[in-house]
């Protein structure tokens, strides 16, 4: 596919970020102005630290119980989710998409070649953003009996934390202070005013050219984005893997699909230096075809994600941590003390806001009540929201292979799928791996363009403990790409007739229904 045009941009000095209307509305909600901390009470049930997606489902939660619940925030409620991750890359991608699907059909949409207004474009994000923060907000939050507090958190003790002048005598605490974007270790990137998710979506207007760090999830998703809407991209790898985590069948698939929508994909890069321009930053690369200098108007940096435990007196809370894993639970998300628990990025490897609102459940769960819950018993699901996207719940076969558990893998691919030739999207398929002579379900990939909406359905058969097999028998509505997972059971059920079951299969319907049962080939003898 050819790279769409680029934007005419005004001048790139007028690229900065600013507090407008959308954000004012933000802040108004998740960090209001005018708000002044409550007078704590004597005594807490829980307090919470961390305001994102675990600490506002546990406190929400814990609150509905009927009990007296804190919360404490650093910054701005909705954490990462809302303010600089799902929530607006999702916004992002979506009017990528659209502006993609224009190109794609432009019968049905007049005036195709015209791209949105890059400024329009970031305007509208933050405007998503803005209508969605109202879930999160403060005065919410205080209607329904938490007592929110603004500013850090400190342990005073091991059963006491304070915030100002503050004191929070608790029974039980939370800790789900999340995470915050690594810092790349580049001479001169500091001076260069990069970006990372924090900041690329306060952005007054988008870029005229940007060089991505990192081929996670954030830079597969920013990197198709940006060059759908007419940006031009390049995305640095230092090794030769996207989504790292996933299969490398997986990374490659979606590299191929990248370079055909116009991003610039540079594997196996050391990035020596950058030097800031009036125009953009300059990056001195190291690159196995020789070196080279690649200017971009503006830097991304996603390189990941490192647990944010700063000011916290964890040692007076008696709570273990490691600066660079995060705080250690064990599997019922309890740390070292035995009254603080923890949730979300600040503890899990995997950092998903899935995996922040599950971990946030099975914590307060633990906490409060007799019967425990394991974090490792939970398949959690994760997605990358490319186009297509890309879902994983349980193993990869990498990761089934060096375990060294034994499993069949069924595959079924996008194109034998109906929904996915009517809406011609065929590339992608389904993988999903058994245990070898049964059927329960080890873990599965769905490469579709609606592989975060599927996916869900097998993690659903694997909480509940059901083989997938047992999905045969579920009618998918047609046509849709769901239906791939019940092609899948379908193949799994045909598998496990093998030739001698088959046989005394025809002979049962023989003998029950009083008829000869021939095979083709007999019949064909006869005749």
């Amino acid at each position: 596919m050819v790279a769409p045009p680029p934007f005419t941009t005004t001048p790139p000095d007028q690229t900065h970020t600013s507090e407008d209307a959308p954000t004012r509305r933000l802040l108004q909600h998740v960090r209001p102005e005018e708000w002044k901390n409550p007078d704590p009470a004597p005594f807490y049930h829980l307090v919470v630290v961390g305001g994102g997606t675990a600490g506002l489902v546990a406190a929400t939660g814990a609150v509905t119980l009927g009990f007296r619940v804190a919360l404490v925030e650093r910054r701005r409620l909705g954490g990462d989710r809302l303010n600089a991750g799902c929530v607006p890359s999702k916004a992002l991608c979506r009017l990528a998409k659209a502006a993609a699907m224009r190109r794609q059909w432009p019968l049905r949409h007049p005036g195709a070649d015209d791209l949105p207004d890059p400024a329009e474009v970031m305007r509208r994000v933050r405007e998503i953003r803005a209508d969605l923060a109202e879930n999160d907000s403060a005065h919410r939050l205080r209607e329904q009996g938490v007592d929110v507090f603004f500013g850090d958190a400190r342990f005073l003790s091991h059963a006491c934390l304070s915030t100002g002048d503050a004191s929070l005598h608790f029974r039980r605490a939370l800790l789900a202070v999340g995470a915050r974007p690594a810092k790349p270790a580049i001479p001169g990137l500091s001076e260069a005013d990069y970006l990372t998710n924090e900041t690329l979506f306060e952005l007054e207007r988008l870029p005229a050219s940007l060089a991505i760090l990192g081929g996670g999830p954030m830079g597969c998703e920013m990197a198709l984005a940006f060059a759908r809407l007419g940006c031009e991209v390049s995305l640095l790898l230092r090794g030769n893997r996207l989504l790292p985590r996933e299969d490398r069948e997986v990374g490659d698939f979606l590299g191929a699909h990248l370079v055909r929508q116009g991003v610039r994909l540079l594997p196996f890069t050391e990035i020596r230096s950058s030097r800031l321009h009036r125009d953009g930053t300059t990056l001195s690369l190291q690159r196995p075809e020789g070196d080279e200098t690649l200017h971009a108007e503006k830097i991304l940096a996603a390189t990941g994600r490192v647990p944010d435990l700063s000011r916290m007196n964890l040692d007076t809370g008696l709570v273990a941590f490691d600066p660079a894993g995060g705080i250690r639970v064990d599997d019922h998300l309890r740390t070292s003390n035995e009254a603080v628990f923890a949730a979300g990025d600040c503890c899990l490897d995997t950092k998903y806001t899935t995996a922040a609102e599950a971990s946030a459940h099975i914590a307060l769960q633990n906490a409060f009540f007799p019967v425990k819950r394991r974090w490792s018993s939970v398949p959690v699901p994760r997605c990358t929201f490319t186009d297509p996207e890309i879902a994983t719940v349980g193993l990869t076969e990498e990761e089934a292979a060096r375990a060294g558990i034994a499993a069949t893998v069924l595959r079924v691919p996008l194109a034998e799928v109906d929904r996915a030739l009517i809406e011609g999207e065929p590339e992608g398929f389904l993988k999903i791996l058994l245990r070898s002579e049964s059927d329960a379900i080890l873990g599965a990939t769905l490469v579709s363009a609606h592989a975060g909406e599927s996916i869900g359905i097998i993690a659903t058969a694997m909480a509940a403990g059901m083989g997938l097999r047992r999905l045969d028998s579920v009618p998918f509505p047609y046509p849709t790409q769901a239906g791939a997972i019940g092609r899948a059971a379908n193949l799994a059920n045909r598998q496990r007739l093998t030739a001698g079951l088959r046989g005394l299969l025809s002979r049962w319907i023989g003998m029950r229904f009083g008829l000869e049962h021939t095979g083709p080939q007999e019949k064909k003898d006869r005749s």
